[in-house]
C-alpha cells in the first residue's frame, strides 16, 4: 500500500534513480496526486466520449458509470492494500476527487435535462430533479466502488441503474376509449 512504499520502491519499479525521482517530485505523496489526477483525467476523456453517442441515454449512462468503475487502483486485489491506496487518496488526493465527483454530477445533470427535454425519460415518478437523479447515481456509484474491490460493485451498479432506468421511463401517452354500457 501507500504507507508501506517508498522513494526507493517506486525508483527500482519505474527503473529509474531516486534522485531523478526527488528531481520531479517532491515526494511520494506528489507522485500518488499525479497518478490519480492522470487517471481522472483519462476517465473524464471517456466521459466525454461517450457524451457524443447520446442515442440511448441509459447506455451512456452505463457507459459513463463503468469507467468511474476502472478505478485508480483497479489492479489490486488485496481488500488492506485497496483500503490504505482509498484511504491515502482522501488524504492526499481529496480535492481531486472532489473536482471529479462534480464532474460527474454535472455531465450527468446535463445528460438526464437532455433526455428528458427530448422526452427520453421522465422523472414524475421519481419526484426528484435532473441534478438530484445524477447525484443520487454519482453517490452511489463511489460508494459502492469505495467499499467493494471485487466485480460485485459492478454488478450492484448495473442493477442500480436498471431500477433508475425503470423509474424514468416515460409515460405512456395513450389513452383508453371507454365505451359506453348497453
Amino acid at each position: 500500500g501507500f504507507n508501506t512504499t517508498s522513494i526507493s520502491m517506486i525508483s527500482r519499479y519505474a527503473d529509474t534513480s531516486r534522485v531523478t525521482i526527488h528531481k520531479l517530485f517532491e515526494g511520494k505523496e506528489d507522485i500518488f496526486r499525479q497518478v490519480v489526477e492522470q487517471h481522472f483525467h483519462r476517465t473524464q476523456e471517456k466521459v466525454k466520449q461517450y457524451r457524443v453517442e447520446l442515442n440511448n441515454i441509459w447506455q451512456v449512462v452505463e457507459n459513463i458509470v463503468m469507467a468511474l468503475g476502472q478505478p485508480v487502483f483497479q489492479d489490486i486485489k488485496d481488500r488492506e492494500v485497496h483500503q490504505d491506496l482509498v484511504r491515502s487518496c482522501l488524504l492526499y488526493a481529496e480535492d481531486l476527487s472532489q473536482l471529479q465527483r462534480q464532474f460527474v454530477r454535472e455531465n450527468l445533470t446535463e445528460l438526464f435535462s437532455l433526455a428528458q427535454s427530448n422526452k427520453q425519460i421522465s422523472l414524475e415518478h421519481l419526484d426528484m430533479s435532473c441534478e438530484e437523479l445524477a447525484e443520487s447515481i454519482e453517490t452511489t456509484v463511489y460508494g459502492l466502488l469505495h467499499s467493494n474491490i471485487d466485480l460485485q460493485a459492478h454488478y450492484a451498479l448495473q442493477q442500480m441503474l436498471k431500477v433508475f432506468q425503470a423509474a424514468t421511463r416515460p409515460c405512456e401517452q395513450t389513452s383508453v376509449a371507454i365505451k359506453p354500457r348497453r
